[in-house]
């Protein structure tokens, strides 16, 4: 009889286990997993463009960033390299929480480099963009403000893609720990 009720406790521990990890796996909305697919795409871009234009041999790329103190050649090279890793990982990986979390550190870190930029009275728009601006044809103005927009969508994308998991898992953890009783 004990072996049938440690046997019974086994099962429901699986059981439990399983169910958070299916929680975990498939309880992601949907819409938060698109998210992190377009934010994988969003990054890719831009990254693609830093690591050219930290590879280029263009005079204004030898200016030193106010923030960091490093020629802005340098800056782009390694963000751009940084925001790849975060765009392939949300592009090709099944880890839902972790690719949301990359993008969330990212966009938070990027924002504060703008805060800082702001408080020191830097009030030249970001090369970000690099050499793309000229290709494209747009103003640095226009670039600077699609960065700023895009900044924007991945911080409240990859917030509120993390609120609905936590909200999603509360609720799941409630109602599952109601069965029990």
């Amino acid at each position: 009889m004990s072996t049938n009720f440690t046997s019974t406790s086994l099962e429901q521990k699986v059981d439990q286990s399983s169910h958070h990890l299916v929680v975990l796996k498939e309880g992601f909305p949907v819409l938060s997993k698109v998210f992190v697919r377009a934010a994988g795409l969003s990054l890719l871009v831009p990254a693609l463009a830093k690591i050219y234009s930290g590879t280029a041999q263009v005079p204004s790329l030898s200016d030193v960033d106010p923030v960091f103190g490093v020629p802005f050649r340098y800056l782009f090279f390694s963000a751009g390299i940084i925001e790849v890793g975060v765009a392939l990982v949300c592009l090709f990986s099944r880890k839902w929480l972790l690719s949301t979390l990359l993008v969330a550190f990212l966009a938070a870190n990027l924002l504060l480099y703008r805060v800082v930029l702001l408080s020191i009275g830097w009030t030249q728009p970001c090369k970000c963009m690099g050499n793309m601006v000229e290709a494209l044809r747009i103003s640095p103005e226009t670039a600077d403000l699609l960065m700023k927009l895009l900044l924007g969508c991945l911080l409240t994308g990859s917030l509120t893609a993390l609120s609905w998991m936590w909200i999603y898992n509360n609720r799941n953890r409630r109602s599952h720990s109601e069965d029990m009783k």
